[in-house]
């Protein structure tokens, strides 16, 4: 079954449907999600009583996952919200159970030389396409007004950071092939191409996953070799440079003055938002995924003038602080728990290690790399897959070392079976009712996806109606099809979605500034709906009550 897990991994990342669905990024990467992390749920439960699941990585898996069904009920999202996440994330209730559930399955085997492989394949091609987008030859009709590398992604800043990532396993693939000249020139070509596509990409987070990367290579070494001293002065300074700036980002500490401007003064509005949230919402978040709904609640008044009141984000650009503010600091907890275990098994994997292991070596930098990305990115589907696969990996290496601590009471028989099935009745059953459902949970939102694009295309007010109305509804698109009937004069339609769409999404900025908009709204209507939208950005003087 790992192979299938491998494959279904590596098509999570360069899955995509620009002919064929609204959103041509996200909708195919969660019905992968769906099918590959439902197969390892149900390989879990169906072995939970033959296979040794670290009870660490367990019972925290299981705070978090508590933790966002209980902001799932508790919040003001409604349920599709809370179970799918924000239009083109889908980071809800559904996507965080699918991860922690591939992060537990991988956790039972030392694989990553398998894993490594699969990611650097996808990497590669990755890496080819981007070559294609960069001279301008790329066959998917993408709407883009920035940088064409978008990879497989969307994103610019996401594909950066994917290449990143490639770059950093390339390095370690290097490390493997230097004994082989011809593979090692050819290796080191790709790593200049990668770098070059960074810069292109005219994003600098691939730089800075890449650099973080590099460094975790050297100061893996530097542990191994027990140069400790050397280690722990590095680790301490890095620690030292981190903390002043994230603190400047927020604009406190002496380098504020130097890094609080720019984009990073604009992250760190995003920031200061998402602690506010978290504050005000620290058992149960603002609901998973709804950052957006609230950013203009929550948002300081500075970030109101540093560009403009109409420049606003679904993501605190942070995916540690996205955890406190839209799952609770419980969710937030749990995750760094997992952080610190990981660094304990790194280190305890190192030191029963009598000479360097260059897959664990890689594995490393590759962890390290994906939390530099975690500490300055949204989330993305294709992207973020990967740190949960780093970190499933991470405890597999530790849990075969526990494993072999046992060998003086255990035969290598049963040793074996205690981390594997004895039959083959769950890798036949695990994949058969992970695909059932996963597809079960997540072709409603692509179906729905399929029918409003085909709506769209053919120019129907009448299947947009009938498509924004397909169960899971989206707030995004329900908030662009009334725009749509209303440059359209079908105004009656366009009121009546937005009615429907209130009563499902109450908080809605757009929809209700749509209704505040509606030709034939009455004053009555009009104050109404000047009202919410003041309660729900009650900085921006344009909803300020007179007087």
């Amino acid at each position: 079954m790992l192979k299938r897990v491998g494959i279904l991994l590596g098509l999570i990342s360069i899955a995509t449907s620009p002919w064929t669905t609204y959103d041509p990024i996200n909708p195919l990467k969660l019905l992968l999600l769906g099918i590959c992390g439902s197969s390892c749920l149900a390989f879990l439960i169906i072995n939970r009583k033959r296979i040794r699941l670290n009870r660490v990585v367990l019972l925290t898996s299981l705070v978090f996952v508590l933790q966002a069904l209980i902001s799932t009920l508790f919040s003001e999202s409604n349920f599709s919200q809370g179970l799918y996440g924000h239009y083109g994330r889908y980071f809800g209730l559904f996507t965080w159970v699918m991860l922690f559930s591939i992060m537990s399955y991988l956790s039972l085997f030392q694989h990553f030389s398998f894993l490594l492989r699969v990611f650097l394949i996808v990497g590669f091609v990755s890496f080819i396409y981007s070559v294609i987008q960069y001279f301008g030859i790329d066959p998917a009709p993408w709407q883009n007004n920035f940088s064409p590398i978008l990879g497989f992604l969307g994103n610019p800043n996401f594909q950066s950071s994917f290449l990143g990532l490639f770059l950093i396993g390339v390095c370690g693939l290097l490390l493997l092939k230097l004994k082989s000249p011809m593979q090692a020139i050819f290796l080191f070509l790709v790593i200049i191409g990668t770098a070059k596509l960074i810069l292109s990409s005219g994003s600098i987070q691939g730089l800075f996953v890449a650099v973080t990367g590099v460094v975790s290579f050297g100061m893996y070494f530097l542990f191994t070799k027990s140069f400790v001293k050397t280690f722990w002065s590095i680790a301490t300074s890095g620690l030292i440079i981190l903390i002043f700036f994230v603190l400047s980002v927020v604009g406190v500490g002496p380098l504020a003055p130097l890094l609080h401007k720019g984009t990073l003064a604009i992250r760190g509005d995003y920031w200061l938002a998402a602690l506010s949230m978290a504050n005000d919402h620290i058992l149960t978040g603002v609901g998973p995924d709804q950052f957006g709904t609230w950013y203009r609640f929550y948002r300081h008044e500075d970030a109101l003038i540093r560009v403009n009141a109409g420049t606003v984000t679904d993501s605190a650009h942070n995916g540690y602080l996205d955890f406190a503010a839209n799952l609770g600091i419980i969710a937030l907890m749990a995750y760094l728990a997992l952080l610190v275990y990981a660094i304990i098994a790194i280190s305890r994997f190192i030191k029963r290690q009598e000479s360097i292991d260059l897959n664990h070596a890689t594995l490393v930098a590759l962890f390290m790399g994906f939390q530099a990305q975690f500490l300055i990115s949204p989330n993305q589907i294709g992207l973020v897959i990967w740190g949960w696969v780093f970190l499933g990996a991470i405890f597999g290496y530790d849990n075969v070392i526990a494993l072999k601590s046992d060998e003086t009471t255990k035969s290598k028989k049963n040793l074996k079976n205690s981390a594997r099935p004895k039959d083959d009745f769950s890798v036949i059953a695990s994949p058969l009712i992970g695909t059932l459902v996963g597809l079960f949970v997540t072709v409603p939102l692509v179906y729905s996806s399929i029918q409003f694009r085909d709506a769209l295309t053919k120019a129907d007010a009448l299947r947009v109606i009938s498509a924004v109305d397909i169960w899971p509804r989206n707030e995004e698109l329900v908030i662009y099809s009334v725009d749509l009937l209303f440059s359209n004069n079908l105004q009656q339609q366009g009121l009546k979605l937005i009615t429907s769409g209130l009563e499902e999404f109450p908080n809605s900025y757009g929809l209700w500034r749509s209704k505040f908009s509606y030709r034939y709204v009455t004053e009555v209507e009009k104050s109404e709906a000047k009202s919410q939208l003041h309660r729900l950005d009650p900085l921006n003087p344009e909803w300020a009550p007179k007087g």
